[in-house]
């Protein structure tokens, strides 16, 4: 229509509003979010792991640090302390910023009310250990994305990713099918 010649002949000032008319957003998160899916589901089952219940607790580790890492980390009262990002748009300052959060305020410090209600005091930062742990569960992710998870290519529907500006998915050497990463 119209209206929507006028949005892609705009000049580019509003970045999220012309990529969000430009593809389908929301079929592309539900992509990551299976890779996420599986990812986990592949630690779990991998062979060579010989203890049940240390994968059982590192899956568990790892699907919080995925969600803190994307979805954001919110203290007792709701309010956002790191931002949520989209999967395709993490850079090495994002991932800075956010071991740096971690470290300095990334574990809340609770104090039990009278009736039996724990409350957000303040917030401290975590052990290195536990920081390296998020980082190995984001960076095992985007390995396993890489190298481990693809698509079947679907030229109807992958083509507005593949023909992004800049692309949201890639052909593999087989030209059959597609990655996200």
């Amino acid at each position: 229509t119209e209206s929507e010649l006028l949005v892609i002949n705009q000049p580019i000032t509003d970045i999220d509003r012309i990529f969000n008319y430009a593809v389908d957003e929301a079929w592309l998160m539900d992509q990551w979010r299976a890779a996420r899916d599986r990812y986990l589901h592949y630690l779990l089952t991998r062979r060579g792991s010989d203890k049940q219940d240390k994968r059982t607790n590192t899956v568990k580790a790892y699907r919080t640090a995925l969600k803190q890492f994307f979805d954001g980390i919110y203290d007792s009262h709701g309010l956002q302390l790191t931002p949520r990002v989209r999967p395709w748009e993490v850079t090495a300052s994002f991932v800075d910023d956010w071991q740096a959060f971690l470290s300095q305020a990334g574990k809340p410090v609770y104090e039990r009310q009278a009736n039996g209600s724990r409350l957000e005091i303040g917030r401290t930062g975590l052990a290195a250990g536990s920081i390296n742990q998020k980082l190995a569960a984001v960076q095992g992710f985007y390995d396993y994305v890489q190298h481990k998870y693809d698509l079947s290519y679907q030229p109807m529907l992958h083509d507005q990713f593949l023909e992004a500006d800049p692309p949201l998915l890639w052909l593999t050497e087989t030209k059959r099918h597609v990655t996200i990463w």
